[in-house]
């Protein structure tokens, strides 16, 4: 697997939290719909892995550094 969907699932609430660190606290608005974002994005990630686990078992969904 080319995409690391294990890297994406841990970065993704962390591009939303620091995102969340320059919106104003005025704008509750805006806070809600990049929270709304991360999250969304973060579980269909994870249905994505969901979807695609190999019961059989095994090393899936690896990534090498």
């Amino acid at each position: 697997m080319e995409f690391g969907i294990l890297t994406a699932m841990w970065v993704t609430p962390m591009i939303g939290v620091f995102l969340l660190i320059f919106i104003p606290r005025r704008h509750e608005t805006a806070c809600r719909l990049v929270s709304l974002a991360a999250a969304a994005v973060t579980m269909a990630l994870s249905i994505y892995i969901y979807i695609h686990f190999d019961k059989r078992g095994g090393f899936q969904f690896e990534e090498n550094m």
